[in-house]
């Protein structure tokens, strides 16, 4: 009998979110756990991958998560796959990146920090960019290398047994377009927004998020029954005003400049 194979892909998800403050740089060495409202967003996560399985959108994914082994990443793959029925395989390949001494500080911590300003790319030469790491931890030559190792090894050896889903961060979601883009991976930084709350349909030449920016925000009350864009934008600003909490605040408002940019034509 011969045998069936499946696309050469991976599927891909951010974790849910963490409590942290604004500009705070997260990496491998800080292992938050999960807020109540990022717990919140894993189960939504997990009902979006359930509702999928079975259509075209996830055609041939397997019953297997990759995880980071930290334990933002572990926390939002447990949720998905008790949802799904899945079991978790942890690589550490798909851990953060280490920022070494900036690790848990904010943007203006560094900027204002004599010694440490000139790890900000304002202050790194275009050139040096991908040897860079004088905070002493990992080079963004080094993660880019790694997550391409991870890749590389990963989508054809799936290809048999059915496609994983791939729970990581967004430095690691970075990488895998840097790869696939063919640039460097200071000039996409942060490009792993666009697709926060979304699949990610990848294979070592392209890209693409599953469904649309809309989703994340179907879970408010009265979004879906709204006729037009405009009135969904409404409802959607008016329970972010109006939640109690910071970091479901902050969260809603970035997925919102992304609704904005790519639904809103803003």
């Amino acid at each position: 009998m011969e045998e069936t194979l499946v696309d050469n892909r991976l599927f891909v998800m951010h974790h849910a979110p963490i409590k942290k403050r604004k500009g705070e740089i997260i990496g491998s060495q800080t292992d938050s756990s999960l807020s109540e409202y990022g717990i919140e967003v894993a189960r939504r996560q997990a009902n979006r991958v359930r509702q999928l399985l079975g259509s075209s959108a996830l055609e041939g994914i397997g019953q297997i998560i990759l995880s980071s082994p930290l334990r933002r990443a572990v926390q939002t793959s447990e949720i998905i796959a008790k949802k799904c029925d899945m079991d978790i395989l942890i690589d550490d390949r798909l851990k953060a990146q280490d920022f070494g001494i900036l690790d848990g500080m904010t943007f203006d911590e560094i900027l204002n920090n004599d010694a440490l300003r000139h790890n900000l790319w304002d202050y790194v030469p275009e050139l040096s960019r991908d040897s860079h790491k004088d905070h002493g931890g990992e080079s963004n030559a080094e993660m880019v290398d790694r997550v391409m190792e991870f890749t590389n090894e990963t989508i054809p050896a799936y290809n048999r047994i059915g496609t994983p889903l791939v729970i990581t961060h967004g430095t690691v979601i970075d990488a895998m377009i840097a790869s696939i883009d063919r640039r460097r991976l200071d000039e996409i930084e942060g490009k792993n927004r666009v697709f926060e709350g979304r699949v990610i349909d990848l294979t070592n030449d392209e890209y693409k998020p599953i469904g649309d920016p809309l989703s994340a925000f179907c879970f408010i009350p009265g979004v879906v029954e709204q006729e037009s864009l405009d009135q969904q934008k409404s409802v959607i600003r008016n329970y972010i005003q109006t939640c109690d909490r910071p970091d479901e605040r902050v969260h809603l408002n970035k997925l919102m400049d992304i609704f904005d940019r790519e639904v809103g034509g803003i």
